[in-house]
């Protein structure tokens, strides 16, 4: 896949900018800033953040703000991790109750 290189990189800056918390927050000014750091601009950065929700790294929780697939990028305590796997768990089975059939 010749954009795997661009994909990888996106995943690395949005990953960089989330701390323990498994709710990131990436409204216009961020993912500017985001972008300049890493030579991409918002539009590379919104196409980025799509296909980081349909491949299960986030779940759009509202305008610009994530939460972090903590079965790939847990961070705390095992305790703290297994409570965001529960939590993001839930947040899946509710999102395939609400797509249309």
């Amino acid at each position: 896949d010749l954009h795997y290189p661009l994909r990888r990189q996106r995943q690395m800056c949005i990953r960089d900018s989330a701390n323990s918390d498994p709710y990131i927050s990436l409204g216009s000014d961020a993912l500017s800033s985001i972008g300049e750091t890493y030579g991409l601009g918002e539009a590379s950065m919104k196409r980025g953040l799509k296909y980081l929700m349909e491949n299960g790294y986030l779940i759009r929780m509202g305008r610009g703000r994530y939460f972090l697939n903590p079965y790939l990028y847990g961070r705390g305590t095992a305790a703290n991790i297994l409570e965001r796997q529960k939590e993001w768990d839930a947040l899946q089975s509710r999102k395939k109750d609400e797509s249309p059939a």
